[in-house]
């Protein structure tokens, strides 16, 4: 089984309709408070607050939150 930075391979979700990207810090470089909580929602109305944005390297910088159930990368 391979490991990325102490973690195993974990799946991220491609959503071209969603409005933000979100990921699980450990997976981003650079990760950094935001100015301003944003609260995102999700299916069946779950809500989830972030406050820290790390970059994603390949990619773009991207929202990150420890307690997300998926990471989703949106190319909307």
């Amino acid at each position: 089984m391979n490991a990325t930075r102490g973690i195993t391979l974990t799946k991220v979700l491609f959503n071209h309709q969603a409005d933000i990207s979100v990921m699980h810090p450990i997976l981003l470089r650079d990760v950094q408070l935001t100015e301003k909580k944003v609260r995102v929602c999700g299916v069946r109305g779950e809500q989830l607050i972030v406050n820290q944005v790390g970059m994603l390297d390949g990619f773009f910088k991207v929202y990150a939150s420890e307690t997300t159930k998926a990471n989703v990368l949106s190319f909307a």
